[in-house]
């Protein structure tokens, strides 16, 4: 998780989406990757996904949530060329959608 972006997310379990934001720069990681990762996307229930998914209308990358088991496999050194084994679901711009091929 510390490749991603940001490591807000799991404070979504405990905290508003207004706090998250309001001081979402102090949780702000390597950035290697051009997403944030939500793993263990087996374990919430939808009330968190509908939050993840409107955190996901506030950033400007993709949210990539993947379930246990699963994992995201990157081919080169650029952030986007990834993809997913297992299951997976990707947040973008408010959308919430299986990752195509995910295996």
């Amino acid at each position: 998780m510390q490749l991603t972006r940001n490591v807000s997310l799991f404070r979504l379990l405990t905290t508003t989406l207004e706090e998250v934001f309001a001081n979402r720069g102090e949780y702000e990681e390597l950035g290697v990757v051009s997403y944030e990762l939500l793993p263990h996307l087996n374990r919430f229930k939808p009330p968190f996904l509908e939050t993840v998914r409107r955190y996901s209308e506030r950033v400007a990358h993709d949210v990539i949530a993947i379930a246990d088991g699963a994992a995201v496999l990157h081919t080169s050194t650029r952030g986007n060329d990834y993809r997913c084994v297992g299951q997976a679901v990707g947040f973008r711009n408010g959308v919430m959608a299986p990752i195509e091929g995910a295996a």
